[in-house]
């Protein structure tokens, strides 16, 4: 299976770093991808450089990114409409502005729904989340959780996973709660360990499922919705 150009750079980066032995290997097959990117895997040193020093030779996609026109047909996801904003969240100013946000709109009756998703690298021995996507409906906070320094990340993160009118919708969010553990600005942080009114798509789709079997019209039901 060939894999996309993001994750194979990754891979190969990984399987240099733990498997030296195997560097000839990995500058064959990156000969399929131009003999450039091949001289840098055979002459990059793991030990003194990172694998943001390896050159990428992808084309990148400029412009607003909510802009529909730029991503049509292309291997992305689109925003919806009501999608106002995105802001990439790495200073105390931008913390505490998407916290006040957050806990403003917590205070209404009905509370307020965030989509969370968590980023790591799935190529690296032991990973942790570095970014950590929280999504509103017309607003997408993007937390950059290696840069942000812990007794300032911590109380935000904690406010959002322990708060019973803020519900948290993920999927398959167990993975993403035992990378978040395992980033160094959010190290023993209780909520991550218990957190409230968190949902997981995915096991609501398991345990809809089930349910839907048990009724008599389930053969119905399935046809309509399947």
């Amino acid at each position: 299976k060939e894999l996309p150009y993001e994750q194979s750079h990754e891979v190969f980066w990984t399987i240099l770093y733990q498997r030296p032995n195997l560097r000839s290997a990995i500058v064959a097959q990156c000969k399929e991808r131009g003999e450039q990117y091949a001289w840098y895997w055979k002459n990059i040193s793991t030990a003194n450089a990172s694998i943001a020093d390896v050159p990428r030779d992808i084309p990148m996609v400029t412009g607003d990114p909510l802009d529909a026109s730029i991503v049509s047909g292309g291997p992305f996801l689109s925003f919806s409409k009501e999608m106002r904003k995105l802001i990439f969240v790495n200073s105390k100013s931008l913390v505490d502005e998407m916290s006040a946000d957050i806990e403003t709109r917590a205070k209404g009756p009905e509370g307020v729904r965030l989509a969370l998703d968590a980023e790591w690298s799935r190529y690296e021995m032991y990973s942790a989340a570095s970014i950590l996507q929280i999504a509103l409906d017309d607003v997408t906070y993007i937390v950059d959780v290696d840069s942000l320094p812990s007794d300032l990340l911590q109380p935000y993160i904690d406010m959002i996973f322990s708060h019973p009118k803020i519900l948290k919708l993920g999927f398959h969010f167990h993975a993403d709660l035992a990378q978040l553990r395992m980033a160094k600005s959010l190290r023993g942080c209780e909520s991550l360990d218990s957190p409230k009114n968190l949902s997981c798509i995915l096991q609501l789709i398991v345990d809809l499922s089930k349910e839907t079997g048990w009724r008599s019209n389930s053969a119905e039901i399935h046809r309509e919705f399947g």
